[in-house]
């Protein structure tokens, strides 16, 4: 089922009840996609996918200011908003060189003739998971039933409890998987030890932020911990062996 296109504008604000505000949002991000598609580039779009709340917003914002620099020194954050998308259905989507783009999409959805490099991130199951948990209360049921949806949930959050409703292997053993475009998958515990991969991969300069201490997901109390981590166990130790690296044959 494909979504709205006025989510572009900011995909996790919370719904609005002022219709201007929302005509005012639609009419930006139009405008923006306009523009994305005239100004011509000779750089690859970039889509940077991840299995959710894994690290992907930290790449995909160090990737697009990158993207901005280099494309439009000159224009500071107006040039990073015109280089910055995002692809929830990649079914028929219509990706424009030099663009940055974010997608919790499986891969098998990426078109065969899609013309795009993509970097996958990846960390650990279980945190991942606990931390969707925690996102019902600190940005709300709707926020966390449109990031199930793109996703391509199973069944609801209460089903974390029993199963990998978020399809975590699935996404893992999809984009990894793929030979039609170059892949760089990145575990986000090691970003920083490859920012120069990452530079080289996408084109130009990419400057990763400072490295934050991230605190576990796994030890607050509103986490059914013991439940999750025996949902997301063997897929854990299944990543801990992976490449902290992966580079695109």
């Amino acid at each position: 089922m494909k979504r709205g296109r006025e989510q572009e504008a900011d995909p996790y604000r919370r719904p609005t009840a002022r219709p201007f505000a929302l005509v005012w949002r639609v009419g930006r991000s139009a405008i923006k996609r306009s523009l994305q598609a005239a100004v011509p580039s000779h750089v690859s779009p970039i889509l940077v996918a991840s299995m959710g709340r894994s690290g992907s917003t930290v790449v995909y914002d160090a990737v697009r200011e990158g993207m901005a620099a280099f494309r439009f020194g000159w224009l500071g954050p107006m040039g990073v908003r015109i280089v910055s998308s995002v692809a929830w259905d990649l079914e028929g989507h219509q990706f424009h060189n030099g663009v940055t783009y974010k997608t919790h999409a499986l891969a098998r959805e990426l078109p065969e003739h899609a013309q795009v490099k993509v970097i996958f991130v990846f960390g650990s199951a279980s945190e991942a998971a606990s931390s969707v948990w925690l996102c019902r209360e600190r940005y709300g049921t709707e926020w966390v039933a449109s990031h199930l949806e793109h996703l391509r949930a199973s069944g609801t959050i209460e089903d974390l409890r029993q199963r990998d409703v978020l399809r975590f292997e699935d996404q893992i053993d999809g984009w990894l998987s793929v030979r039609n475009v170059p892949v760089l998958g990145l575990h986000y515990d090691h970003l920083w030890s490859y920012q120069s991969v990452i530079s080289k991969f996408v084109g130009f300069p990419v400057h990763l932020p400072p490295r934050r201490p991230r605190t576990s997901t796994l030890q607050t109390s509103q986490v059914p911990t013991t439940e999750i981590q025996s949902v997301f166990s063997t897929l854990d130790k299944k990543i801990a062996v992976l490449p902290r690296c992966v580079v695109p044959k």
